[in-house]
């Protein structure tokens, strides 16, 4: 029995490997990986090749076509498939399923939303773990999404139309992911306040990603001023911003359109009024990597779009989110990534250059275009204190995030790989507070995270009762704290039972009948270990950085692990010994002498075993 658990579990593990790899399938035709990096030197084209290597048709050396398809219909027939299960729990139930965890570790959250009648009410999605629900203000978490349902969540949202609370929505597919990118598949909507989801149809392509400009979707926004018209616009990948006004029954452009000719990155939000922005990027995947509908916009009605991007705005840019101040919601804010030669210099750890901009914009008169608005570039303040770490650095576009205190419009906080909050809308030099992501007080090698708070931001809400209480999304998953505004803010994990980690590999000791221990390489939360078959026991971090291939000798001797490093070689591997706690007694590095280019997910071998 237990080799058939770690069998299916395996299988598990793999299923998600392929899965990220559908969208590589498709994106390595789109885009010339050759240059794009996440910002800490690790080249996607490298990941491309390790998972091309891994999965291709020998006889074509290509991914088959429909091989997600494929896949799931193989899944489907093993036993103790879900197919012919109503839920998580009956699958757990089924053949002695035993949850393992981690417990304490939440995984990659870009979807984070508050339910404004009752704040206990918590929505968050994992870009690969579904929607999770929690009704005990992040105590505890169910999750919500089905077994049959796209798991690749990346914005979500309420409507908060009197009459119509108990209606949200969230988008899937991440477009641009730190390791790996994970396909999507349309548009989710639950009637029940979030208890449940069904796809929107009109929404839904087939089973190859990227068929549709809803396979990727950066933001959903719902015009709340037309209590009889369900109103949405969608911030589309490799397209631009789609409307419908019947709630999803027919769609239309109203600004770019779908193709390798249109932007990559794009954004939208909405005033209380009803005003809208819009962000292009200028990056795209056609030949000329020049989208030909770019900058920012706005509109009055959603249709009808004024390009108000200021002259001085940097000719290069990836991603650009949109901060609108919701006290006055004339002043709005724009943090534009890879705006190269243009803009704050800045460094990555192992000290690349990084060109990111900042602008304010406060709307006049007329259409808000040439003098009716003021933009201010304040790009020069942006954070880049002496330690290295504290530096701004969205890693290429994949951790982006500008909010706007309720009550304050000058309180702007952005996100990189850290959390910042400036006073006064980062007007002057060096007046910010750095108050998550890595640890800012921490000099030694290596690095330390900020206590209770996760690196790579990517979502943030306010609690509408008082907006001094403060949710994060990251790649450690929720956090909150009861003061953002505190000289040092202080965070509290939610990640109990938030099963949204991603785990590369795992490992087992083969040598050893009912051995308990099992290691995990997991994206961006380290290598974790567990010697506990209790689901309730916390997993301890054995490296750093993400966790990548891991190996437990015979007899539990010493664990093999690898991760990514912020030096040279990228990629490092570990022989660790342990005590029966988990905790590391010795460490040595074990990556072959002078080895440079190491590709991601570095696969190794372990000698066979001769019986």
């Amino acid at each position: 029995m237990r080799k058939i658990f770690f069998t299916r579990l395996l299988l598990i593990i793999c299923s998600s490997a392929i899965s990220a790899l559908i969208f590589l399938s498709n994106y390595h035709s789109l885009m010339n990986t050759e240059n794009i990096t996440t910002g800490d030197g690790l080249s996607l084209k490298n990941m491309d090749e390790l998972n091309l290597i891994r999965y291709r048709d020998p006889a074509t050396g290509k991914i088959p076509d429909h091989i997600r398809q494929k896949e799931l219909n193989f899944v489907s027939n093993l036993p103790g498939s879900k197919k012919n299960l109503k839920s998580d729990y009956e699958y757990l139930q089924s053949e002695n399923w035993i949850r393992r965890g981690p417990i304490n570790v939440g995984g990659r959250t870009r979807a984070l939303a508050v339910d404004i009648r009752n704040e206990n009410i918590i929505l968050a999605g994992g870009v690969s773990g579904g929607m999770w629900r929690s009704t005990d203000a992040g105590l505890t978490w169910l999750k919500v999404t089905a077994p049959d349902q796209v798991h690749s969540v990346s914005c979500v949202i309420q409507d908060i139309r009197q009459g119509k609370e108990d209606n949200w929505y969230y988008g899937t597919g991440e477009a641009y992911g730190n390791s790996s990118s994970i396909s999507g598949n349309g548009i989710y909507k639950s009637t029940d306040n979030g208890q449940s989801w069904h796809p929107i149809m009109s929404t839904v392509s087939g089973p190859s990603s990227w068929q549709s400009q809803f396979d990727y979707i950066w933001n959903i926004v719902l015009d709340y001023h037309h209590q009889n018209d369900d109103i949405i616009h969608v911030a589309t990948a490799l397209g631009g911003i789609y409307r419908t006004t019947n709630g999803g029954t027919k769609w239309e452009s109203v600004l770019g359109g779908f193709g390798n000719s249109y932007s990559y990155y794009t954004d939208v939000a909405m005033t209380s009024s009803g005003i809208y922005y819009a962000t292009m990027s200028q990056q795209t995947v056609g030949e000329n990597n020049n989208s030909i509908v770019k900058g920012i916009y706005r509109s009055t009605d959603g249709m009808d779009w004024t390009n108000i991007t200021p002259q001085n705005f940097p000719a290069v840019y990836s991603r650009i989110v949109i901060g609108i101040a919701p006290s006055d919601e004339n002043q709005v804010y724009f943090l534009a990534a890879v705006t190269d030669g243009f803009g704050k210099v800045t460094l990555n750890q192992i000290g690349d250059t990084l060109w990111n901009s900042f602008f304010k914009y406060t709307y006049v008169s007329g259409n808000g275009a040439g003098a009716g608005g003021i933009w201010e570039d304040r790009s020069q303040n942006l954070p880049s204190p002496t330690n290295r770490r504290g530096h701004f650095n969205p890693q290429g576009s994949y951790n982006l995030i500008v909010k706007v205190k309720p009550d304050n419009p000058n309180v702007v906080f952005i996100g990189g790989t850290n959390l910042y909050r400036s006073n006064d809308g980062f007007a002057s030099p060096e007046n910010y507070a750095w108050i998550g992501g890595y640890n800012s007080t921490y000099v030694g090698t290596g690095y330390q995270v900020y206590p209770n708070q996760h690196p790579d931001q990517h979502a943030m809400v306010f609690m509408p009762s008082n907006s001094n209480i403060m949710l994060s999304g990251s790649d450690g998953g929720v956090a909150k704290t009861m003061n953002d505004m505190a000289d040092n803010v202080e965070w509290i994990s939610l990640n109990n039972g938030y099963y949204t980690t991603q785990f590369y590999s795992v490992a087992i000791d083969h040598a050893i009948t009912g051995d308990e221990k099992i290691i995990g390489g997991l994206q961006d939360n380290e290598t974790l270990f567990t010697n506990s078959y209790n689901s309730n026991s916390a997993w301890k971090s054995l490296t750093q950085g993400d966790g990548l291939n891991c190996a437990i000798a015979d007899g539990g001797s010493f664990i093999i692990t690898s991760q990514n490093s912020f030096y040279q070689p990228k990629i490092r591997i570990w022989k660790l010994k342990y005590d029966l706690d988990g905790n590391v007694t010795v460490k040595t590095r074990i990556d072959p002498i002078g080895a440079s280019d190491l590709i991601w997910l570095s696969p190794f071998q372990e000698t066979p075993r001769y019986k």
